[in-house]
């Protein structure tokens, strides 16, 4: 029983896959449905019977209706209010085909995968009621059953729920499923870009100096042994003023230190007699 069952199933997945038109279908779903549940809430054409707002509340979990209660009040049979709902139905679907973004092909594909979707996971729920059935039906030998009949009959009940609640969840989702696009990315005009600095930002040597204002002395000591070496090699000159903080001086070359100044190295030594002597 289970490989007959796994047989329809996958049939049923193949025909999707390979790309089956869904439209027939739907729309004879859509129609069975909506008179099973007019059929529920009108049981007769007395309207005194009739749970309109019940009515129009299930026929939103299916499409959305515009219909109310009261447009249902004026019905003199449930066959009316059934035709009334099927054709409101139809052509809203119908609609759909011409708003939707890709137009009908995109529906009949969006259609597909909501199937295959629900399919699977109907499919993987099913799997585990058998399973659980299985595990107890021995027990009902016990109540003077024959276990493989007892089998067989829930097994095809099980089966029959299953491609039931595939077919209505099926048509709960595709009328409420919207589809987004993404607006195309446009690359970005580089020639219309500008360059704006702050208003008013840090530049030269106060800038260095500010930088290195809360520094501990053995940042400032190893600051100066990296500024020693680019001053040998750029030609400029980087030194510290003797102070609490010993904030760095940047001095460039247009920025001579006097031979008789103390030397930027911060030694004690007149400029001429430390780095000045080189």
């Amino acid at each position: 029983m289970m490989n007959e069952q796994r047989k329809v199933i996958y049939a049923r997945r193949a025909q999707i896959i390979e790309g089956d038109d869904l439209k027939d279908d739907t729309i004879e779903l859509l129609e069975m449905t909506l008179t099973e549940v007019v059929a529920r809430s009108c049981p007769s054409d007395y309207p005194e019977e009739w749970d309109l707002p019940g009515l129009v509340s299930e026929f939103t979990q299916y499409y959305p209706t515009k219909f109310v209660p009261e447009d249902f009040a004026e019905a003199a049979t449930a066959g009316q209010v059934t035709e009334s709902v099927i054709t409101e139905a139809l052509e809203l679907y119908a609609e759909r085909d011409e708003t939707i973004p890709g137009g009908a092909e995109t529906a009949r594909q969006l259609e597909r995968d909501i199937m295959l979707q629900i399919i699977d996971q109907r499919w993987q729920d099913h799997l585990a009621d058998m399973d659980y059935l299985k595990e107890g039906i021995n027990l009902r030998a016990m109540g003077n059953q024959d276990p493989l009949v007892a089998w067989q009959r829930e097994g095809f009940a099980l089966f029959g729920k299953l491609m039931d609640g595939i077919n209505d969840d099926y048509l709960r989702y595709v009328f409420h499923v919207q589809v987004l696009t993404e607006e195309n990315a446009t690359e970005p005009d580089l020639a219309q870009a500008s360059y704006e600095a702050a208003d008013d930002p840090v530049q030269g040597d106060a800038a260095v100096n500010a930088a290195f204002a809360n520094a501990t002395p053995a940042e400032l000591e190893a600051a100066a042994a990296v500024a020693d070496g680019i001053g040998g090699t750029s030609g400029g000159h980087a030194g510290f003023d003797e102070g609490e903080n010993q904030a760095p001086i940047v001095k460039s070359e247009r920025e001579k230190i006097g031979r008789n100044e103390p030397c930027w190295c911060g030694s004690g030594k007149k400029y001429k007699l430390c780095h000045g002597a080189n």
